[in-house]
């Protein structure tokens, strides 16, 4: 798909008052695609270019950890990734 087909897609989902990041959103997939000029094929670019989008504002590492299953279950309880990056937001280190 040609990125003029991309640059169409766009269009129509702004003239259908969709912004781009609903794409990512699955409960709204069946009313995006009934959207004028959005195919399946046109979906999977906009979710795409959403995904890019969204990666330029805002550099993500994916950390693995090796937690036994008791650390694991005190991680869930602790508020999950969300508890990390508190902790971590709460050092007040520079990069």
């Amino acid at each position: 798909m040609s990125d003029g087909v991309l640059t169409r897609a766009i269009a129509d989902l702004e003239r259908a008052g969709i912004p781009l990041a609903a794409v990512l959103d699955p409960a709204q997939r069946e009313d995006i695609l009934r959207a004028p000029g959005i195919g399946r094929k046109a979906f999977g670019r906009l979710q795409d270019a959403a995904i890019n989008a969204s990666c330029q504002t805002q550099k993500i590492y994916v950390v693995k950890l090796r937690l036994t299953p008791a650390q694991f279950w005190a991680l869930v309880k602790l508020g999950g990734m969300e508890w990390v990056r508190s902790k971590i937001d709460s050092e007040g280190l520079d990069p």
